[in-house]
């Protein structure tokens, strides 16, 4: 889970925002040649937009805009032992 969180840093200051997200959005519109206006540029701003909003619900336990890798961790495990299969 510690990977995962520091992959999701994008900007490396150590947690993740929305900016991080922002930023993933913007480096995969370029990679793909295209702008952010256009619909799958539209797209992916949408969707990165919503997933850091559910990340932000689900992991940022002090709600400052921020997500610390003790509260992705965290998060990560209530996840894994509320959905497990029994």
């Amino acid at each position: 889970m510690s990977f995962r969180c520091d992959a999701l840093d994008h900007d490396g200051d150590g947690t993740i925002s929305q900016s991080d997200f922002d930023q993933a959005a913007r480096t995969l519109i370029t990679a793909f040649d295209q702008i952010p206006a256009s619909p799958k540029g539209k797209a992916l701003i949408d969707g990165a937009q919503h997933y850091w909003t559910r990340l932000a619900e689900l992991a940022d336990a002090d709600q400052d805009g921020r997500i610390t890798q003790p509260e992705f961790v965290a998060a990560a495990a209530r996840h894994l032992r509320d959905n497990q299969q029994e």
